[in-house]
């Protein structure tokens, strides 16, 4: 049974990457051999994981109660209820996994998100290969929203978040097996992760994982020109992204140009920073007129569009009217602050804190590092807002969150 759990949570980090809703739909065979082996085994729940990982499911529900349309928000609510289900089937029976093993899943991921991307990349060439002057120019030129939805449809931010932790994922491995045949593999697998990351152009997602690596490298006890080489290494890569890469260029060039002109412009990716602020004052705004207890989660959208009427914010206006596009905070603190209020933002940085120093008893370099990455990003998304981002973070929480035990080589999971 042990064996079948263990196998079913590595099918769902390979299928993280194409599809929410069959991952979801793995939950049921994960929930049945989890309360099989509880039934087996005993039950010993380990509810201070459970609540922290909880944490913002529990706020969400908390405020629903507090709007006029408390069965809408409620609704809504359910939407996120991997923030529940995850941590509940697996820190139910206090399970303990390998180092092996957890490394099996997230490479898994990793992986999988790598195959995932060059499809999408292969059949963004094939769909648009007229459109260059030959095969170079499409190599190198292929648009980022058509690479992120050629086959398998993700939103750039999402596939920017899932490419990163693949690339940390390849990068931390490879560096703990530095003398081991694989080496070779996962620096190689790093360097495809960050060049879809350059294809992708979400500048971002690139810092963070140019720092996580940085930091990965830092922590490292290698010789310091050793440290030095393999920092340069990673930046060299990013800076043949953008000599060879004109959209990553022209993304990095606009922060030169930076204008905190709030006015429509005819090219809008010159506003990008600035489309930002007008969320984050938005946020600002309608959190504080709802400073407790937030507008709940369903009702977010709603009130931020009026503000953003209001306020005649042209650039967000002339999205809304012309392709029908809504915008959200772009910050997941001011996400929860507008959603739950200042105590589901208190709740929310407390379990967040928790994490960290959960992170730093265990000496956990990848979980503290993947804490940073997702966390760190979320200061310009709202990656808890959509289904993707919450599975992706909560399920390599928990992952990462089991206790190790060295002596279970031959043992899949062990229930304490």
């Amino acid at each position: 049974m042990e064996r079948k759990l263990f196998l079913t949570l590595v099918f769902t980090s390979i299928l993280i990457p194409w599809s929410n809703a069959l991952t979801t739909l793995l939950l049921v065979p994960l929930a049945i051999f989890s309360i099989l082996l509880h039934y087996q085994k005993g039950f010993r729940p380990n509810y201070g994981i459970i609540i922290i990982l909880s944490a913002l499911f529990l706020i969400n529900c908390i405020s629903a109660l507090f709007q006029d349309n408390k069965l809408e928000n409620l609704t809504r609510v359910l939407d996120q209820s991997t923030l529940l289900i995850v941590p509940l089937l697996l820190f139910g029976g206090s399970f303990t996994m390998s180092n092996n093993n957890r490394n099996k899943i997230l490479i898994g991921f990793a992986s999988s998100t790598v195959v995932m991307a060059a499809t999408n990349y292969l059949y963004a060439i094939y769909l648009n290969y007229n459109q260059y002057q030959g095969l170079w120019s499409a190599l190198i030129e292929v648009k980022y929203d058509v690479f992120s939805t050629a086959l398998v449809h993700h939103h750039q931010l999402y596939m920017g978040i899932y490419l990163s932790v693949s690339a940390l994922i390849f990068f931390y491995l490879g560096t703990r097996m530095f003398t081991s045949k694989k080496v070779m593999f996962y620096f190689i697998a790093t360097a495809i992760a960050l060049f879809f990351l350059i294809v992708l152009s979400v500048r971002m997602a690139l810092l963070t994982t140019i720092i996580a690596l940085a930091l990965i490298v830092l922590t490292l006890k290698f010789p310091f020109k050793l440290k030095i080489r393999a920092i340069l290494s990673i930046f060299f890569l990013i800076a043949m992204g953008y000599y060879f890469n004109p959209k990553l260029k022209e993304r990095i060039d606009f922060l030169s140009k930076f204008s905190f002109e709030f006015n429509y412009h005819e090219d809008w990716t010159y506003q990008g920073l600035a489309l930002r602020l007008m969320n984050w004052e938005c946020s600002w705004e309608v959190g504080q007129k709802n400073f407790f207890h937030g507008v709940g989660i369903a009702n977010v959208q709603q009130e931020l569009n009026a503000c953003y009427l209001e306020k005649k914010f042209d650039s967000i206006l002339f999205f809304k009217k012309t392709y029908g596009t809504d915008f959200n905070s772009h910050n997941i603190y001011l996400h929860t602050f507008v959603a739950s209020g200042i105590f589901g933002v208190l709740i929310f940085t407390l379990s967040i804190i928790i994490l960290l120093l959960i992170s730093l008893k265990k000496r956990d370099r990848f979980l503290l590092i993947f804490l940073f990455l997702f966390f760190t990003q979320g200061l310009t998304e709202s990656l808890l807002y959509r289904e993707k981002g919450i599975i992706l973070f909560i399920f390599f929480s928990s992952i990462l969150l089991l206790p190790t035990n060295p002596s279970l080589s031959k043992n899949n999971l062990k229930i304490n």
